[in-house]
């Protein structure tokens, strides 16, 4: 979650809506901001002081997304058992 809010601070530099939908099964866990810029996996060397956050999140979580909004995005996880 935190790499999430963090992606969305630094890089969208807008009000941001975290939100998490708990289900019996775990739960998914979205970030809403008001940047149409869509992330994307990168590949930081040793020396990056940044640029983990999503392969962070793609390795740990069940699944991943963006979704566009009309005036920004949700990036989104779920985590917890396959349902």
């Amino acid at each position: 979650m935190s790499e999430l809010v963090t992606n969305a601070v630094v890089h969208a530099g807008t009000d941001i809506t975290l939100r998490v939908r708990p289900d019996e099964a775990g739960a998914r866990v979205e970030v809403v901001d008001g940047s149409t810029v869509m992330p994307g996996l990168r590949i930081a060397d040793s020396r990056s002081h940044s640029g983990r956050g999503l392969v962070l999140v793609e390795h740990f979580a069940r699944e991943w997304g963006v979704e566009r909004l009309a005036g920004g995005k949700i990036v989104w996880f779920v985590i917890g058992a396959q349902g």
